[in-house]
């Protein structure tokens, strides 16, 4: 199409169906009138439908139902912005393919039967670039819909049989959906929502109403996540609600129920066995070792197994199972003896011995319960000295502190950090010291455990990119960050490369000076780049291995106490940059 000298810098003309945001006179009233009868004259004949509109990436923000069974075919709808329909879809596995149906928004999802169940990374993109990463959970049980209406508990959603999983949305301001389950009595009603860990803008609750309406359990944040969790015992049997509502999130000074098409979540309902952690609560990595299950609705005679991830993920947690549970447990794995604690441990006198490394499980019986730990410490490395309670969902505030023979405190954990506690402690003498471990708060109780770790510190290094997506145009250069953080001591000189450049594009080879926390990568696209769109690894090598730059999906920011951005996710990185290389705005049109 020839250029026009319309005197609006920056707008393409690209044919296109006619969609005006203003209205025709709008145009008279803003234009000289020769421009004005000009502009009016290539919209009507087709030429100029949309002025002001640029080539943009897509935006996804949801997909509904985000959760299906794997080999079967589904329709699935996407939320956001795609202009021009349809996107291309990417995944994280070739057996999860996207086909566009000629409706905006709409898909047909095919999961092939080789797609290991679980949560799994999509990601819209055009020739323009990109959008953040979503999720498609992936399941080996059957799903349910919800349908509505179903807001009223007298009109509640019938669950015929249990356990059930429900692929469920907020689809309005004031939104709430109910749903009727028969229990036995004395039978136990495990229900937990999965919605912030989809990254769905909702703060979600929880609440049972008998038939008469009475609400007889409520909950807002189970402990782990933001996302509620409730076990109920039924007293007598009968037909009881579950009801998901939520509040914005992140939140506001305007309490309401809340609700949007992108307030998507997974609702769980079960009376089997669920199970809700491991005594002790980590385990000694590739030992073979007994651990008791606790949750509700166990057999007996339950006994968990552990599965450990490879070696070559030192980080990673061991996996729990239970025969006949709905859930499965991940659990934080040592290389050290995992202890129950033995009480009395209050004093120095009668203070549990604890290897190095080594971890035990404890718990405040009541609110001035103290328990110290022996440790002997010679001078060197760094210990790693760490507290796990509240992200196991168990409502510990605690608090940590280490001691010498002599009854000082010789260094404390920051008490104003939200969350566990943890310290690095580099002992200067060798001895005897103590791990004092008690209640913020002065509570405890049945369900006030916690897992104490000790190992020495590890020397290494993370890599973390600034960004989830990068634009390169044909004949310019553009760069992104890779921000690297050392631990205790790590110094080693970095060399960045990047795996498998398109055609056409170069990055000049990058070192990391030893006390650089930061590298800079330029990208270069000559004006013969072919264009492109796709994943890009940012690898990094200096510590005798190779290591994968990463961008997190969560973020630990907050503002007045309110919580911003997204804290806990099924999938909380992604291990490459999307890279789309395209055709600068000054390129010559395709002819």
């Amino acid at each position: 199409m020839r250029r026009l000298s319309h005197g609006l810098p920056g707008v393409r003309l690209v044919p296109r169906r006619l969609q005006l945001p203003f209205p025709i006179h709008a145009i008279r009233g803003s234009f000289p009138g020769e421009l004005a009868a000009a502009l009016l004259a290539l919209i009507f004949s087709g030429t100029l439908p949309l002025l002001f509109t640029h080539a943009a990436a897509p935006v996804l923000d949801h997909l509904f139902p985000i959760a299906l069974p794997t080999g079967t075919t589904n329709t699935i709808t996407a939320i956001g912005k795609f202009e021009p329909w349809p996107p291309a879809i990417w995944t994280d596995h070739p057996g999860i393919v996207f086909r566009p149906s000629t409706n905006t928004g709409s898909f047909q999802l095919e999961l092939g039967s080789d797609v290991p169940p679980g949560p799994h990374l999509v990601r819209a993109h055009n020739p323009d670039g990109a959008g953040v990463p979503r999720f498609v959970i992936v399941t080996s049980e059957p799903q349910s819909a919800e349908t509505e209406p179903n807001d009223s508990f007298a009109h509640a959603q019938p669950i015929t049989s249990l356990p059930a999983h429900i692929n469920g949305r907020l689809e309005k301001s004031g939104d709430v959906d109910s749903y009727a389950v028969t229990i036995a009595a004395g039978r136990t009603l495990v229900a937990s929502v999965e919605a912030h860990v989809l990254q769905s803008p909702i703060d979600a609750a929880l609440r049972i109403v008998n038939a008469r309406g009475v609400e007889v359990a409520f909950n807002h944040d189970g402990g782990r996540t933001l996302d509620p969790f409730l076990a109920w015992t039924a007293p007598a049997a009968g037909t009881y609600i579950v009801q998901v509502f939520g509040f914005e999130h992140p939140g506001n000074s305007d309490i309401h129920f809340a609700g949007n098409p992108r307030c998507v979540y997974r609702l769980h309902l079960t009376d089997g066995p669920w199970l809700s952690h491991t005594l002790p609560l980590g385990a000694q990595r590739g030992v073979t070792q007994s651990l008791r299950a606790v949750g509700w609705n166990l057999p007996t005679n339950a006994v968990p197994t552990v599965e450990f991830p490879p070696a070559s993920d030192p980080d990673s947690p061991g996996i729990v199972r239970v025969h006949g549970a709905v859930n499965e447990l991940a659990i934080p794995l040592g290389d050290g003896p995992e202890l129950l604690e033995a009480e009395p441990n209050d004093s120095p006198a009668l203070a549990q011995p604890l290897a190095i490394p080594g971890a035990v499980t404890g718990r405040f019986e009541n609110g001035a319960d103290v328990d110290r730990y022996a440790i002997e410490v010679t001078p060197g490395g760094p210990l790693e000295i760490a507290i796990q309670a509240a992200g196991f969902g168990f409502p510990v505030d605690a608090r940590l502190r280490i001691e010498d023979a002599a009854g000082a405190v010789v260094t404390k954990a920051d008490e104003s950090v939200p969350g566990d506690p943890s310290l690095v402690w580099t002992p200067t003498s060798a001895g005897r010291f103590f791990v004092i471990v008690d209640s913020l708060v002065h509570r405890g109780g049945e369900r006030y455990l916690y897992r104490l770790s000790v190992r020495p510190g590890r020397a290494g290094y993370s890599a973390t990119l600034s960004d989830s997506a990068l634009v390169l145009e044909i004949g310019k250069t553009n760069e992104f960050k890779v921000a690297i953080t050392r631990r205790h001591g790590f110094t080693n000189v970095l060399a960045v490369k990047l795996a498998t450049l398109p055609t056409g594009v170069t990055s000049a080879p990058i070192e990391v000076p030893s006390t650089a926390a930061e590298a800079v990568i330029r990208l270069s696209a000559a004006t013969n780049a072919a264009t492109f769109s796709g994943p890009l690894r940012v690898l990094l090598t200096g510590s005798g291995s190779e290591q994968t730059a990463s961008f997190p999906l969560i973020s630990a920011g907050e503002n007045n106490g309110v919580p911003q951005g997204y804290k806990h996710l099924v999938i909380e990185s992604v291990d490459h940059l999307w890279l789309t290389v395209k055709a600068g705005t000054n390129a010559p049109p395709a002819k």
